[in-house]
């Protein structure tokens, strides 16, 4: 609510000067009747002034009114957001594919071991972990795993597992993410204060707000984001208060995060998550056969060669056995016409039974065939997007050479690859180099 001070202040002056032009012209010759004056005109002022401080302290409750409105209804929403982000631990390093790389296996041993190491070493196990790969090889699901093999390990604190996607971070109205980022710090650390429980914040495309602050861009959005990062910093910063307190986020774009997020201190692991090899790929296969059930006796029918030539990853595996469940129950439903046509309550009383329904050759065909489709749309999409980079870049080249005539092509090349480009600009712009 805005009050109107000018128009309030002109009315007071109207009723006042209406109340004298009201009254019989007086002749103001007397000295008398000029001090009368000067009084009425030091008691209106008095008024004025009176009334202005009045309307300022009801402007200033007002606003103290909104303001605490606003703040509660801000809050409402931090605290509503980090329910939904606490999610149930994964089952533990078991469910992870096959035999882990050193790096990842050393993540396990070292945080089960956190309070021998301290008492042993005086070192303190890294609260920061950057898990970097392509989508589907696998990082959210170690995550999950570190989170449930804390929670069931024997004389360990049980373990909260907090997922966070960063889009979530800066959902909401412009400047909340700094404000969300500080109060899920201080959520999580008020639930492991007492010593008994650990956390784990897991952060996914952590790269949304944790890039590099040249690539922000301008306005009020390059400042909430540049705001919301300043912010994260000092709270992974803050070991005083996160012990107890895992910190592990996940990119596709390592090369994309802001050098100050990335430093020791801060994040002190950084694993690589590759494409699955042929070992990884059989374990998958036997872990999906038991809960696709329809594969339990089809998983012969796989070409894991196939999956190694076209880089499949254990998300692609996965979409090849639900594409195939789809499939053959479709056609199944198609054969039985009579339970096709009955109401979905009569279905669900009258289901196949396990068993029933298996995957034959032409549905793992046709599953591949979508499978292996989407990848190559996906990959020309991404070949479309490389092509679109290298030509700003070779505009940006022809720029910079224009503008800076006496700099050599070694000079160029670093400024460019401060621009982000890491590849061999020799071999990809032979014209220019």
């Amino acid at each position: 609510m805005k009050i109107n001070k000018s128009l309030l202040l002109m009315s007071t002056l109207f009723c006042i000067h209406s109340t004298n032009a009201s009254s019989p012209q007086r002749t103001r010759d007397s000295e008398d009747e000029q001090q009368s004056a000067a009084s009425e005109q030091a008691t209106i002022h008095a008024m004025m002034n009176g009334l202005v401080k009045k309307v300022e302290q009801l402007e200033q409750e007002i606003g103290t009114g909104n303001q605490s409105s606003d703040n509660q209804s801000r809050e409402k929403s931090y605290v509503t957001k980090i329910k939904q982000a606490l999610r149930p631990p994964g089952h533990g390093k078991e469910a992870l594919v096959g035999d882990l790389p050193n790096e990842q296996e050393e993540v396990f041993r070292l945080l089960g071991n956190r309070d021998n190491l301290l008492t042993v070493s005086g070192a303190e196990p890294s609260s920061g972990i950057i898990l970097a790969g392509l989508p589907g090889t696998g990082k959210s699901f170690f995550a999950e795993a570190v989170a449930g093999y804390l929670n069931n390990l024997e004389g360990h604190p049980k373990c909260l597992f907090y997922n966070q996607s960063a889009a979530q971070i800066n959902a909401g109205f412009a400047g909340e993410g700094a404000g969300y980022v500080s109060a899920l710090f201080n959520h999580i650390r008020a639930q492991v204060k007492d010593g008994k429980k650990h956390a784990i914040l897991f952060i996914d495309e952590i790269d949304s707000v944790a890039k590099k602050r040249d690539d922000l861009g301008g306005g009020s959005a390059g400042v909430d984001m540049q705001n919301t990062l300043n912010q994260l910093l000092t709270e992974i910063a803050d070991h005083k208060n996160n012990k107890g307190i895992t910190i592990i986020v996940a990119t596709n774009r390592l090369s994309d995060l802001d050098l100050a997020f990335k430093r020791t201190g801060r994040m002190n692991i950084t694993l690589v998550f590759s494409l699955p090899n042929k070992k990884q790929i059989e374990y998958k296969i036997k872990q999906l056969s038991q809960k696709y059930f329809m594969w339990e006796n089809s998983t012969d029918l796989l070409s894991i060669d196939t999956m190694i030539e076209h880089e499949f990853t254990y998300l692609d595996i996965e979409e090849v056995f639900k594409q195939g469940s789809y499939i053959a129950f479709l056609q199944w439903e198609d054969n039985h016409p009579e339970w096709k046509s009955k109401s979905v309550q009569w279905q669900k009383e009258h289901l196949p039974a396990k068993g029933e329904i298996t995957i034959k050759e032409l549905h793992y065909k046709e599953a591949m065939r979508r499978v292996l489709d989407k990848k190559e749309e996906d990959k020309k999409l991404s070949y479309d997007e490389t092509c679109r980079k290298k030509m700003k870049l070779i505009g940006t080249l022809h720029q910079i050479k224009t503008a800076l005539p006496h700099y050599d092509n070694r000079d160029i090349a670093k400024l460019v690859m401060g621009m982000g480009y890491d590849g061999d600009l020799k071999k990809e712009f032979p014209e220019n180099f």
